[in-house]
């Protein structure tokens, strides 16, 4: 008996032995590997995280690396340098060559280059595409490469636009004007914190017009649209027919277009331009081999592939993925590929991009998601004004000025960025001018003042919400001038056009013969035919002069070359006769 019990504990023990040897076989951890947990930070949304996850996991790379999990951390842009001075983070994926190389600025990115395995991938990519950089670099070290190229542009839901009779837009200040306010809003942004790719849209805006006329336009597309709180928020409105129009990223439009054949993907034709989304490797990261492996993978031909499912429809960084069997099916996204090459874009200044992008997106959120039902009466009572068009340009550009320069928003990016208490400071400030700018959009009647200057008459403006009297323009000392009276304390404002061949150059203004600061006491502006005063005051009774350097001369253009011409001809004359008198004296003389 206990003879049998030893031979089955016998048995038992091998059983068990045979079971262990067979489980470790099967394992797809080598034995003696530890199992690793990846930690990724990104700004992808889960749809591309999921993907990417579920094939990395299961391919040689990470079964050889020892990689079992991902942990993905998804803090906002602010947070990034932070996130990776802490450590543990091993790869960064996705948000945009600004916050790369704000990243690279601060030495947080490892030099790729260093890595055999993962530029035999990267070689593979090019340098460029559509003119935009796909690698960077800094002091001769290879920071970040592409792992996809994105273009900007909007998603117009044509059953829509149709319905409300809008006009196709294809530029991004047609979203600006006033066809596109209607109520409810017919347009979607998204609020600049909470969307990487809305915030590039408005840098490319800034950059492409201008600092003010750049937020004119972004302030006016906002005050015409709906603002949402992430851009599949924006992207499902726009599918669904909630909006006609949507501020999109590439592979968001043409998703919408499979979803909805309605809807088409639009470029702004020399408006936009074409961005290579990142990935590297960073300083700190607790498995170093782990992350190469990720990062081998991402830029591989298989993993480029994965962004041609159609549940991301996302431009590879390499031309060849297209050769691969989920490259095969996708003879679109390879027309894109193309037809996105050959687009004409404006030139972009990453560097400046970096130096601007916290004061951006603050003051974005401070005076325009913020305030926004305050700018969009704002809007309303400009459209509802009668008057000419001139006027309305001077009016919507004050609406859409910005309360702080670029140089000024420079000055404060990386305060922003790093400080909290300093942010949430700057913001309140922002939001009480914002809504105190809003709230106080000039009122009242416009003035016309014809000016009969040696035969043309040069109409000057005045949309004031004060009386005006006692109008007049004097050549002789170049200047215009008028007195605006209204109830005593109350807060007066008059927005003046003049015609640029009426008074030109170096301007002054005053107010009861004191000297205004520009930017502070007034704003002045050219539209190309006029230049444009609006000043504000407490009202009592006030003598405004603007006076310029150039004035419209006492004779027309023509009349020194009138009265040259009568000279000469005179001369002419006096020659003549001068000539015939000596040719005949002779003569005169025989005769005698």
């Amino acid at each position: 008996m206990e003879k049998t019990r030893k031979g089955e504990r016998k048995q038992l023990t091998t059983l068990l032995f045979i079971l262990l040897v067979t489980f470790v076989a099967l394992s797809p951890i080598p034995v003696g590997k530890a199992q690793v947990t990846l930690k990724v930070l990104t700004r992808h949304a889960s749809d591309i995280t999921g993907i990417f996850e579920t094939e990395f996991l299961k391919s040689p790379l990470a079964i050889a690396a020892g990689i079992t999990d991902i942990t993905w951390t998804a803090p906002g842009e602010g947070f990034w340098p932070s996130v990776v001075e802490a450590g543990g983070i091993d790869v960064a994926w996705g948000g945009g060559p600004t916050l790369f190389d704000r990243l690279a600025d601060e030495n947080l990115l490892l030099n790729m280059s260093a890595s055999s395995a993962v530029m035999e991938e990267v070689n593979a990519i090019p340098d460029t595409y559509a003119g935009a950089p796909l690698k960077r670099f800094k002091d001769g070290k290879l920071v970040w490469t592409a792992a996809a190229v994105s273009s900007f542009g909007f998603t117009v839901n044509e059953a829509t636009r149709s319905l409300f009779d809008l006009p196709t837009p294809t530029r991004w200040d047609d979203l600006a004007e006033p066809a596109y306010f209607i109520e409810p809003q017919m347009v979607g942004v998204v609020n600049a914190p909470e969307s990487t790719s809305n915030k590039r849209a408005y840098e490319i805006m800034l950059q492409g017009f201008g600092w003010e006329t750049g937020w004119k336009i972004v302030t006016l597309m906002s005050a015409n649209s709906r603002i949402y709180h992430g851009s599949t928020e924006s992207l499902g409105a726009v599918i669904a027919g909630e909006v006609a129009v949507a501020l999109t990223i590439d592979f968001y439009g043409i998703g919408a277009q499979i979803q909805n054949p309605e809807c088409e993907y639009i470029i702004p034709e020399g408006q936009s331009i074409v961005n290579g989304d990142p990935i590297a490797l960073t300083v700190g990261a607790n498995n170093p081999a782990a992350a190469e492996a990720f990062v081998k993978y991402v830029l591989s031909k298989e993993g480029q592939s994965q962004w041609m499912r159609t549940e991301l429809n996302r431009l590879p960084a390499r031309e060849d993925a297209f050769d691969t069997p989920l490259g095969q099916q996708r003879p679109d996204l390879l027309a894109v590929y193309n037809e996105t090459r050959e687009k004409t874009v404006i030139e972009f200044d990453d560097q400046l991009s970096v130096s601007l992008a916290n004061s951006i997106i603050y003051y974005y959120e401070a005076t325009i998601n913020n305030a926004h039902a305050e700018l969009v009466n704002a809007w309303k009572r400009v459209m509802e004004y009668d008057v000419d068009s001139t006027a309305f340009e001077a009016l919507s550009r004050e609406l859409g000025r910005p309360l702080i320069t670029m140089e000024e928003a420079m000055a404060i990016n990386d305060q922003l960025g790093s400080n909290m208490a300093f942010r949430a400071q700057k913001q309140s400030e922002w939001y009480s001018q914002a809504v105190d700018k809003y709230n106080n959009v000039p009122t009242g009647v416009l003035n016309v003042f014809p000016v009969d200057w040696e035969g043309t008459t040069y109409d000057v403006n005045a949309f004031c919400n004060s009386i005006v009297t006692d109008f007049s323009f004097s050549q002789t000392n170049k200047q215009i001038s008028f007195n605006v009276e209204g109830a005593s304390g109350t807060t007066g404002s008059c927005t003046i056009t003049i015609p640029d061949d009426l008074l030109w150059g170096e301007f002054s203004v005053y107010m009861d013969g004191d000297p205004l600061v520009k930017d502070v006491d007034y704003t002045q502006t050219h539209n190309g035919t006029h230049y444009i005063f609006v000043i504000s005051y407490i009202h009592t009774t006030h003598l405004i002069e603007v006076r310029g350097t150039e004035v419209v001369p006492e004779f027309p253009t023509w009349t020194p070359v009138l009265l040259m011409l009568m000279v000469l001809t005179v001369a002419i004359a006096i020659y003549k006769r001068r000539l015939l008198k000596t040719t005949t004296s002779p003569t005169q003389s025989s005769s005698l």
